[in-house]
């Protein structure tokens, strides 16, 4: 979806954590990378072949900086990576927990992932059922490292966590419980939506981005509706029809955005009507800018028909420019729908609080 965008904007560089003090690399000297998933290519261009994968967190040394891009050195692999996914570190904030004030936690949903390391790029090692209490060891940054059975150790994201002294067992309520979502999942059909910089459809990055976050808010406890589940095509009016038709507590429409300025980049969420549909974009907006990282163009106001006509709680959010090589960086990556699918329940879930 496309949209009216201020000529001579200022354009923020993203920022991925909280304990860095640069936004990008400079000159030459060891960065922490700041994306879930980052390629590393053989050239410093978007079109070279990437030749393999840095994880979140993961510190590189850089030898040489061009146009954007920093030659880097990672287990035993060099290559090129975009500068502005790293950070200079200003330590570490790792807290190890001690043993007389050691808690244990205990998981607030089902399937949570469980991972070698403090971040969504970290491999997989199991999941988490509802009701399962670990012992706490050590906490950084949101993440909480665990011990498993036989010893082992992961971490878990401490959204999906409650925290106590002892042994005290946590509820199992589900936070979404008896509520009831509409996820729009933008264009479709005949409709494509906006066209990537490298040729793709915005109707497909929709889809699967809604699914995810259908999938997410349905562990919550929720029960979620699709307006389409394939490559079909509805018009604006027939979406808000099928919202009208229905019984539920928020739409929620999902794009990404596109700009005749590849420059142009960042998250933002839309609402029609002041009060709570503006409540609910900036409790999504707050959700999605600590999770996913990119720019935040904020909760700001969005004369869309399938808002200004609808008289359900409803919201628009486009999630990154398909038009900017940095944020399809991103949006390309294998964890970027799961971190956006998170965000917007832990959005949900503050507004209903």
């Amino acid at each position: 979806m496309k949209k009216h965008l201020v000529a001579g904007g200022l354009i923020l560089l993203a920022v991925f954590g909280q304990d860095h003090s640069e936004a990008h690399a400079e000159k030459q000297g060891s960065f922490k990378v700041g994306a879930t998933s980052l390629n590393i290519r053989h050239n410093p261009d978007i079109q070279s072949e990437v030749i393999g994968s840095l994880p979140n967190r993961a510190i590189v040394h850089v030898y040489e900086e061009k146009n954007g891009w920093v030659k880097v050195s990672y287990n035993g692999k060099t290559g090129w990576i975009a500068s502005q996914f790293l950070y200079q570190s200003v330590g570490q904030n790792t807290t190890q927990v001690s043993e007389s004030t050691r808690q244990t936690v205990t998981v607030k949903e089902s399937g949570v992932r469980l991972r070698t390391g403090p971040g969504t790029g970290y491999p997989v090692v199991g999941t988490a059922e509802t009701g399962k209490t670990y012992k706490e060891l050590n906490r950084t940054n949101g993440w909480v490292q665990v011990q498993l059975t036989g010893g082992r150790r992961a971490w878990i994201s401490d959204t999906y966590t409650t925290s106590f002294i002892g042994e005290k067992p946590a509820s199992t309520a589900k936070e979404l419980s008896g509520r009831t979502f509409i996820i729009d999942a933008g264009h479709g059909g005949t409709d494509p939506g906006a066209l990537s910089f490298n040729g793709l459809h915005e109707k497909d990055f929709t889809l699967s981005a809604s699914e995810a976050i259908a999938s997410s808010i349905k562990q919550a406890g929720a029960k979620v509706i699709m307006t389409r589940n394939s490559d079909v095509f509805l018009s604006p009016a027939e979406r808000v029809s099928f919202s009208n038709r229905l019984t539920a507590d928020a739409f929620i429409s999902i794009h990404y955005n596109a700009f005749t300025n590849p420059g142009a980049r960042g998250i933002s969420t839309y609402y029609y009507t002041d009060g709570s549909d503006r409540n609910l974009a900036a409790d999504l907006e707050r959700s999605l800018s600590s999770k996913l990282g990119l720019p935040m163009d904020g909760a700001k106001f969005g004369d869309y028909y399938v808002l200004r006509e609808n008289p359900k709680l409803a919201v628009l959010i486009e999630l990154g420019f398909l038009t900017n090589p940095n944020d399809m960086a991103a949006i390309q990556s294998t964890s970027y729908n799961q971190i956006a699918a998170d965000a917007v329940t832990e959005g949900l879930i503050r507004y209903y609080q």
